[in-house]
């Protein structure tokens, strides 16, 4: 569990949403150090195979089911997660902006 902006929010719900589509394949959404608000919420995903995810409409389908509260500031799309030895997504990585894109991932448009 994470706060953000005085909410409890399990990550495991918006990567449950996000993992809804075709077109997303791993998901992963890790709460940030932010100056404005203490922290706010980033999704990381991986592509399914042939499929390259339209960021605005995954935003769209997050603001669709979940609270607005819920839904990620940034969107990253990557390669691959990075992993712990144990194999497990290594969020710790993620959150110090190791990963596998040589940009750090793609930000998702604001809302429009």
């Amino acid at each position: 569990m994470v706060k953000v902006r005085g909410y409890r929010i399990e990550p495991e719900e918006i990567e449950a949403r996000l993992l809804e589509r075709p077109e997303v394949h791993e998901a992963a959404c890790i709460a940030v150090p932010d100056d404005l608000d203490g922290a706010r919420l980033e999704a990381y995903l991986t592509p399914s195979a042939g499929r390259a995810p339209d960021l605005a409409e995954l935003r769209r389908h997050c603001l669709e089911g979940l609270p607005r509260y819920m839904v990620p500031a940034a969107f990253h799309v990557l390669g691959a997660f990075p992993r712990t030895s144990t194999g497990k997504v290594d969020r710790r990585a993620l959150a110090a902006g190791r990963t596998d894109a040589p940009d750090g991932g793609v930000p998702c448009p604001p809302a429009s």
